[in-house]
């Protein structure tokens, strides 16, 4: 702005020259005009009738006129120059002014944004509680830690940019997959209740329980039971209607593409009834792992029953009571053929001499304890 007004300040000081200088040469062309009367007229004046009088006359005007005509020429063109110099600082001082406003309103918009998203933020995460809230007072639990499960599925939500689609690896979608796992080896395990069919079942119970996150207010229900593959026996049907229940509500909630829970039947009864009548047969001798190899062996002969497991029951736990310095080599090669002789499939004669191995070394690991 400042080099404009330098500017327009030169084109006065050239306008006042050339207004000085056209002062000038208006009295010189008088002055040419008065001399030429005063040398070239008769008197009294009479119009001459020469073409050559004329021609003259008109040479001198011309000359005359022509410096005068310069400076006015020059002078229109300043004129010009200095009009289009301060319309050209009018638009420049407009767009500075135009700038300027709309520089604030974006910082005003901005901040109103700002205000926005930390509102909208706080409502989220305050459905998201209430969510939780309602699920616990439900089901009489408590979740560990709100923020935890909340950042999991909007890792990127802050005061400053909200989505409400959860990110796709996130703990209610490890929820989802293991309920429909969940769903599927139920329904495989009710019609063939083997071994293997069992150990997934009782794997994707404690999956979802951990997907879960959650203690039960009661204490006694905390506690875990070491008999069966680390399950919470007693509230394994709670655990799994606390998982549908969950998943259902938060799915919709944060915009999760999932099944509809509503549609799946989760008939785990028959499961439950069986680790309830394997336990309740079998606690009071074993705890620990060996109790799972029980377990699994009911599982395994529970659609075939192969009379000689029984014998397998037998040696199992006269092995664990056995106050011996370590197990006998026969005995555990007699269970190996007690398994591989009897009817089962492949697939759960290999399952269950896994399984066998484990609980051996630790037969092993007890009796030189």
């Amino acid at each position: 702005m400042a080099s404009t007004n330098e500017t327009t300040d030169n084109f006065d000081v050239w306008l006042v020259w050339l207004k000085r200088a056209a002062y000038i040469s208006i009295i010189l062309f008088i002055s040419i005009i008065l001399s030429y009367f005063f040398n070239f007229a008769t008197w009294p004046l009479t119009m001459s009738s020469l073409t050559a009088d004329w021609s003259a006359f008109g040479s001198l005007l011309a000359g005359s006129a022509s410096f005068l005509g310069a400076i006015g020429t020059v002078g229109v063109m300043l004129l010009g120059i200095k009009q289009f110099k301060i319309q050209q600082a009018q638009i420049v001082a407009q767009t500075k002014r135009q700038d300027n406003f709309e520089e604030k309103q974006d910082k005003k918009w901005t901040k109103e944004n700002e205000i926005l998203n930390f509102q909208k933020y706080q409502m989220h995460t305050e459905s998201f509680n209430q969510r939780l809230d309602g699920l616990e007072r439900k089901w009489g639990i408590s979740f560990k830690d709100n923020t935890a499960l909340y950042i999991s599925m909007f890792p990127n939500n802050d005061f400053y940019s909200l989505t409400y689609y959860s990110k796709k690896e996130s703990w209610i979608s490890e929820l989802d997959i293991y309920l429909h796992q969940l769903h599927n080896s139920v329904k495989e395990y009710n019609i063939k209740p083997r071994a293997k069919n069992f150990f997934h079942v009782a794997q994707l119970v404690i999956a979802v329980e951990n997907a879960l996150s959650f203690n039960f207010n009661d204490a006694d229900l905390n506690y875990k039971n070491d008999n069966v593959l680390k399950l919470q026996i007693k509230n394994t049907q709670k655990i799994v209607d606390i998982g549908i229940d969950t998943a259902n509500k938060l799915t919709s909630f944060s915009k999760y593409q999932s099944y509809n829970y509503h549609n799946l039947k989760f008939d785990i009864k028959v499961f439950i009834q069986d680790i309830e009548h394997s336990v309740s047969s079998r606690s009071t001798y074993v705890k620990g792992d060996l109790l799972d190899f029980f377990v699994l062996l009911d599982a395994a002969t529970k659609s075939n029953m192969p009379i000689e497991l029984y014998d397998l029951y037998n040696l199992s736990m006269q092995q664990f009571n056995s106050q011996e310095t370590s197990p006998k080599n026969d005995e555990i090669e007699k269970h190996r053929q007690l398994i591989l002789t009897s009817s089962l499939e492949v697939s759960e004669q290999n399952f269950l001499i896994e399984k066998l191995d484990i609980y051996n070394n630790e037969l092993l690991t007890k009796s030189m304890s």
